[in-house]
C-alpha cells in the first residue's frame, strides 16, 4: 500500500476513509459543563474541566487524612459525598443540597485568566446550576473577603466569565449563616428520604381552602393519609420543593406555604445568597 512521509511519520492515506470507532462513554460528573469538552474558553479566559468520575478538579480528602476536611453526604441527584476544604464550603454544600432545583459540584474546575498582568490559575469552591443560572462560588471568612486581592479577583472573574454564561460570586461566613436558612437546610435534609404521596398532599392543600395558608392548616390531620406527623411531612415537602415558603425564618407549622406543581422552578437559595453576594 502506498504511503507518504510527513515529518518523519508514516501516514496511511486510507485512514481518513475508514469508519472511526465511537467516542467512549464518559463517566465524569458534568454538572453545568460541556459533557464532551475539557476546555471552555473565551478571549482571555479558559475553564479547564476535570476528567474524573467524581468531577473534582483537586483532592480535598486524602486516604492518609493529611488533607482531610469535611465530607457532606448529598441526597439529591444520586447518593454521593461532597468533599469540602473549610467550614464555609461545608455550609454551602448543605444549603445547595437542601434546595430543590439546584445541582452542584464542589471543586468543579480550574479557571485560567490574566490578573495583574500574569496568567493566573484559580480553583473555585463550587459550581451550582439551577433556575437558568450557572454560578461559581468562592467561600471566604468575613475578614478574608475584605482582602484587596480577593475583591479584585472577584470583580475580574465576574467580568471575564459573563460571556461564557457563568456568574461568579464570593460568599462569606455571615452570609452562609444568615437568618434561619442553614438550620432549616439541616432539618430538611434529615427528612430527605421520607416518602409520601404528593397527590394526597396536593388534594389536602386544595381542600383546605386556599393557595396560600399556614402549614398547620394545610397538613391538619395528615398523619393517617401521609404516614407521618405534620412537621415531618412539612420538612420533607419543603426539601422536595412541592411546598414552598419563606425559609429565612425557622420552619414551623405556623409558616405560610403554597403547593407547587413545578418543584425547584425558582430555587429559594438564589434569593438567600445572590441578592447580597
Amino acid at each position: 500500500m502506498a504511503r507518504f512521509r510527513h515529518r518523519f511519520v508514516d501516514i496511511d492515506p486510507g485512514i481518513w476513509s475508514r469508519p472511526q470507532p465511537p467516542l467512549p462513554e464518559f463517566t465524569h460528573r458534568s454538572i453545568g459543563r460541556p459533557y464532551r469538552e475539557q476546555i471552555l474558553q473565551a478571549d482571555s479566559i479558559r475553564i479547564l474541566w476535570p476528567w474524573e468520575e467524581h468531577g473534582r478538579a483537586r483532592t480535598v480528602v486524602t486516604r492518609s487524612g493529611a488533607h482531610r476536611r469535611f465530607i457532606v453526604p448529598c441526597y439529591r441527584g444520586g447518593d454521593r459525598e461532597a468533599h469540602c476544604d473549610a467550614e464555609e464550603e461545608r455550609d454551602l454544600a448543605i444549603l445547595l443540597d437542601a434546595c430543590a432545583g439546584i445541582e452542584f459540584q464542589e471543586q468543579p474546575a480550574t479557571i485560567v485568566f490574566p490578573f495583574n498582568g500574569i496568567e493566573t490559575g484559580h480553583d473555585p469552591d463550587c459550581l451550582a446550576v439551577g433556575g437558568g443560572r450557572k454560578v461559581f462560588f468562592e467561600c471566604k471568612k468575613d475578614h478574608e473577603a475584605l482582602d484587596l486581592y480577593v475583591r479584585c479577583r472577584t470583580a475580574c472573574l465576574r467580568e471575564l466569565l459573563h460571556p461564557l454564561g457563568f456568574e461568579y460570586r464570593l460568599v462569606t461566613t455571615s452570609q452562609l449563616q444568615a437568618r434561619a436558612y442553614l438550620e432549616n437546610a439541616r432539618r430538611m435534609r434529615r427528612r430527605a428520604n421520607f416518602e409520601f404521596d404528593v397527590g394526597v398532599l396536593r388534594q389536602r392543600v386544595q381542600s383546605a381552602g386556599g393557595v396560600s395558608m399556614t402549614a398547620g392548616e394545610s397538613l391538619a390531620n395528615c398523619a393517617s393519609d401521609l404516614g407521618a406527623d405534620p412537621l415531618t411531612v412539612l420538612y420533607a415537602a419543603l426539601y422536595q420543593g412541592v411546598l414552598v415558603g419563606n425559609l429565612c425564618e425557622e420552619i414551623s407549622l405556623n409558616m405560610t406555604v403554597e403547593f407547587s406543581d413545578h418543584p425547584g422552578e425558582k430555587p429559594w437559595l438564589w434569593h438567600a445568597l445572590l441578592k447580597t453576594s
